[in-house]
Order: C-alpha cells, then structure tokens, then sequence
C-alpha cells in the first residue's frame, strides 16, 4: 500500500481529489492506480493507494536514460488511455507532469 497523507490545511482539496479518485475506482485499468482506502486521521485526511512493485516515476526514468521510442510509445499509449478513461468519468487530471506519471 501506498498512503499519502494531506495537510489539514488543504482539506477542501483533499476532498476534491478523493471524489475524483473514487470516480475512477474499479474501472479495470492498469493505467489508473486504485484507491484501497480513505480516512481522517487526528489531524489529516488519509488517501490509501494499492501499491505498484517495482514502479518508478516518468521523470525518474528520463533523468536515468532508461527509455528507448518503442517503450515511449508504450508508455504514452497508456497514459492516453488513462487520460480517455478518467475524461470518460468526468474527472480530469489537473497535475499532469512526469513526476505523477508511474510505469
């Protein structure tokens, strides 16, 4: 598992992106991660995320060289398809950047 835990100061956004997050839930895609969990705790909201073995961040593997096109290729092609079934959920993804995208 994954958790991310948010600042109580930014509660109203916690909020929003959990309905976002559930919006997406059980949509069968491995290009969307699945929110297992979500609760307050003393203090913050709590987000619990299954967690991905092995995953690394977009950014890392640029940073690292680690890409050749056709594993590009692949990896847009998933991201398109995250984005096509999020769009199709009525949720958009208003932080997009290499550090949110995970392979």
């Amino acid at each position: 598992m994954v958790v991310k835990t948010i600042k109580s100061k930014y509660l109203k956004y916690a909020e929003r992106e959990l309905c976002a997050l559930l919006r997406l839930k059980n949509t069968h895609s491995d290009s969307i991660v699945q929110v297992i969990d979500a609760y307050m705790n003393d203090t913050s909201p709590v987000i619990v995320f299954e967690e991905l073995f092995e995953a690394k961040t977009f950014d890392y593997l640029t940073y690292y060289n680690q890409l050749d096109i056709p594993k590009i290729k692949l990896y847009f092609k998933k991201l398109f398809y995250a984005l096509y079934v999020s769009h199709s959920k009525g949720v958009m993804h208003l932080d997009l950047k290499p550090a949110n995208i995970i392979y």
